[in-house]
C-alpha cells in the first residue's frame, strides 16, 4: 500500500500510461508546466531545505567533501 491515499494527491504531473503518451509528453516537455505550483506546494510540505544544497549535505553526511 501507499502512505498517501490516493497517492496521486502527492504526485503532481501528467499521468502517463502508454508509450505514445510518453513520447507526446516528451516532445512537449517544457512548453506548458501546468503542475509547477502543485510541485512547489509539495516542496514546502515535505522538504526542510530548499537551498539547492541537498546533494552537498548528503555527501557531507557520508563523509565525502
Amino acid at each position: 500500500g501507499f502512505v498517501f491515499n490516493p497517492p496521486e494527491s502527492v504526485m503532481p504531473g501528467e499521468k502517463i500510461e502508454t508509450f505514445d503518451m510518453f513520447t507526446k509528453w516528451l516532445c512537449n516537455f517544457g512548453d506548458n508546466d501546468n503542475y509547477k505550483a502543485d510541485r512547489r506546494n509539495l516542496l514546502h510540505k515535505f522538504h526542510k531545505y530548499k537551498d539547492g544544497n541537498s546533494s552537498k549535505r548528503v555527501l557531507e553526511a557520508m563523509g565525502i567533501k
